[in-house]
């Protein structure tokens, strides 16, 4: 049992990381025109799904235990944007840097609500409508609340983690391009 609440903890996690990181991009393209569509279009997605999926999206998707969970994330997301930062400002200077950090902190905290309409979506297209309402059965349990509560935690970790796992998971990619002749600079 311990290791389906892992795996669907590393995909949740996973989702958020990616969702946070895909929208820099999108921040680049129209902003403002995207900005007066998308919940227009988010609804449109809604009233294509089964209405019971989408009432059980919603009640998941709306729950406070979820609402805190993603306002625990706001630290990682943070985190990465501020790498990205970093990465395209190489001499950005401190104040500057942390004035950039502030206004991400405050720019991801107040698009919570539309990242959860967003995944709500996403949830809707990648699973069936048995699957969402066993979702929401389940994080709506004392003990599906309890693992959200925790989430934070465990992605509050996945920077350290990564900071262990890339320098093995770069080794092993040169050590089999040379293998095959090639030699590859990361």
């Amino acid at each position: 049992m311990r290791a389906t609440y892992g795996a669907d903890m590393s995909k949740l996690i996973c989702a958020v990381i990616a969702l946070a990181m895909s929208a820099l991009p999108l921040s680049q393209v129209r902003a403002e025109e995207q900005k007066d569509s998308l919940p227009t279009s988010i609804e449109k997605r809604l009233a294509s799904f089964d209405p019971v999926a989408v009432t059980a999206a919603r009640h998941y998707y709306e729950s406070p235990t979820l609402k805190n969970a993603m306002k625990g994330a706001v630290p990682q997301i943070v985190q990465a944007v501020g790498v990205a930062i970093r990465q395209a400002n190489p001499g950005l200077d401190e104040a500057s840097r942390r004035e950039a950090l502030q206004a991400a902190e405050e720019a991801v905290s107040s698009k919570l609500d539309l990242m959860a309409e967003m995944s709500m979506v996403a949830a809707l297209e990648a699973f069936s409508t048995e699957e969402i309402v066993a979702l929401d059965k389940f994080y709506s349990s004392p003990v599906g609340a309890s693992v959200m509560t925790k989430l934070p935690q465990v992605m509050g970790r996945l920077p350290a983690m990564m900071q262990v796992l890339m320098p093995l998971m770069i080794d092993d990619l040169r050590a089999k391009m040379k293998a095959n002749g090639k030699d590859l600079k990361i």
